[in-house]
C-alpha cells in the first residue's frame, strides 16, 4: 500500500504546516527523509492523518510553502 506525504524544504515549513493543519483538526507527522532518498539538500515530509488531497488544499490556501504530494512505497 502507497502512502501520501506531502514534501518540504525545510524543518520550519513543516512544522508550520503541521501547526496549521491541526487548527482544521488535521494531526499530522513530520519526518526527515533518507539521505539517499533526497532529490534536493534538506527534506522533511508531512504525514497527514486522513484526506492528503484536503490537507494540501489547506496548506495551499493558508499559503504554507511546500513541494506537492509524493508517495512512498509499502509501510
Amino acid at each position: 500500500m502507497q502512502k501520501g506525504f506531502i514534501r518540504f524544504n525545510s524543518i520550519t515549513y513543516a512544522q508550520l504546516a503541521r501547526e496549521t493543519l491541526l487548527k482544521y483538526s488535521v494531526r499530522s507527522q513530520i519526518k526527515r527523509l533518507a539521505a539517499g532518498t533526497r532529490k534536493q539538500g534538506c527534506a522533511y515530509v508531512l504525514f497527514p492523518e486522513g484526506d492528503i488531497y484536503k490537507a494540501h488544499e489547506i496548506l495551499n490556501r493558508e499559503n504554507i510553502k511546500n513541494m506537492g504530494i509524493e508517495w512512498s512505497g509499502a509501510q
